[in-house]
């Protein structure tokens, strides 16, 4: 299996605390903490091999927005970067300039020892956008992180040379009868187990979406 994350809401240090405990409990690989909350969430996770993933900025922040996020999120202790593809160029067709920036921003990455994920939309796009995104892809440790990913989602991905898909699961929305399994059968390495507080981790079980 995968490597799997957990992401639950975060609105304050009491979820905080609760979605670290959570991890360690329950074994996850890594977890997703708001921006504002990884310093915290370092100190609580403390010398535990958990991964923290955060996000750097919107799709259409600017790009020295995104660069200063990613900075504060390396100082702060995290470990991983979602960052989003610049949303008005890939509309308009720039490609040229989603490959720039995304590129900048592996650069800073990289300078910081962080893993970046491409984080969009990728099941619901055109297969020609969804070739597209992957060709602007920064070659190396760089993977992407789909909403509502389904297994010839993820096929693509792998068509289009991508080594790292992230798929969310939730038991939420309306991609019906997709498995785990399915996903990874088709490519998939990682999963993301979206989830409210009230709810238990279940692995063996069908999801009904894949979101980011």
């Amino acid at each position: 299996m995968g490597r799997l994350e957990l992401n639950v809401p975060i609105t304050g240090v009491e979820d905080l605390q609760r979605a670290c405990n959570k991890a360690k409990a329950e074994r996850f690989d890594a977890v997703y903490v708001p921006p504002f909350f990884v310093e915290t969430a370092a100190a609580m996770l403390g010398r535990n091999q958990i991964t923290i993933v955060t996000t750097a900025g919107q799709h259409d922040d600017l790009l020295d927005t995104k660069v200063m996020a990613i900075e504060a999120a390396a100082r702060a202790g995290a470990n991983e970067i979602i960052v989003c593809p610049p949303h008005q160029n890939a509309a308009d067709g720039l490609w040229n300039e989603v490959e720039k920036e995304l590129l900048t921003l592996y650069q800073i990455c990289e300078m910081n020892s962080l893993i970046m994920w491409v984080g969009c939309r990728f099941s619901s796009a055109t297969r020609e956008v969804q070739a597209k995104l992957c060709s602007v892809l920064p070659k190396g440790h760089c993977g992407l992180r789909a909403r509502k990913a389904l297994p010839e989602d993820v096929q693509m991905a792998m068509l289009c040379g991508v080594e790292k898909f992230c798929a969310s699961l939730t038991p939420l929305g309306a991609a019906k009868d997709v498995s785990m399994e399915q996903l990874e059968e088709a490519g998939a390495t990682q999963f993301v187990l979206r989830e409210a507080p009230e709810q238990k981790r279940t692995l063996n079980t069908n999801i009904t979406e894949v979101a980011l």
